[in-house]
């Protein structure tokens, strides 16, 4: 073997190693599904189709996007940002998120708004408009669709042992407004990275990104 098999072979096993190993104890690949609730309710952060790695280990806590057991379907998913904890209190409506009284807002509006979305229930598309918050200790991206029904504020309190979830998407939800926290062991999967879109490889804006 010549000086560059070996260091081909000094390299790239290794690699193929590390590789292995994150995937096995790590991360784990997923598929977001082409459901249509599961679609709007996570944009602006993802899409159907995007490729992302869960990972797998430590436990969820305030702030991170999460993949939970439906508690309506067993068999699928949802996906939805912890924004509080046993015996927290959050207020939600249209424009208001409060947890235990402070409010949190967009702090400023994204570069690109991203695609239209898609209502479920009429099938009929509506702009999309997407913000930055700052919460907890970070930010992540949400989206308003301003031709969604107005939502009065509602206050719920959180269950020892379960967390709220809320969707990036505030008006096009499937998260603890529509089904009740849920137990904490249920969401065991962090969404952290986004390898590509179902664009594939060429769609330089959202392949390997990570997902805040």
């Amino acid at each position: 073997m010549g000086s560059f098999g070996r260091f081909l072979a000094w390299t790239l096993i290794p690699t193929g190693v590390a590789i292995g190993v994150l995937r096995a104890f790590v991360f784990e690949p997923w598929l977001v599904p082409d459901d249509e609730w599961l679609a709007a309710s996570v944009a602006p952060t993802l899409a159907t189709g995007d490729q992302v790695l869960l990972l797998t280990v430590g436990t969820p806590s305030i702030g991170d996007l999460v993949r939970c057991k439906d508690p309506e379907e067993p068999s699928a998913f949802v996906v939805g940002r912890i924004v509080a904890k046993g015996g927290d209190r959050v207020e939600l409506g249209t424009g208001v998120f409060k947890v235990n009284g402070y409010s949190y807002s967009s702090s400023e509006a994204c570069a690109d708004n991203g695609p239209p979305v898609l209502f479920p229930e009429s099938r009929t598309q509506a702009d999309l408009v997407c913000g930055r918050v700052e919460f907890a200790g970070g930010w992540h991206l949400v989206g308003r669709v301003l031709k969604a029904k107005s939502e009065a504020p509602r206050t719920y309190k959180v269950d020892p042992g379960r967390v709220f979830l809320l969707s990036d998407n505030r008006d096009l939800h499937d998260d603890s407004r529509d089904f009740g926290a849920v137990p904490l062991e249920n969401c065991d999967r962090r969404l952290s990275f986004r390898l590509w879109s179902s664009k594939g490889w060429s769609d330089g804006k959202r392949r390997l990104t990570l997902l805040r």
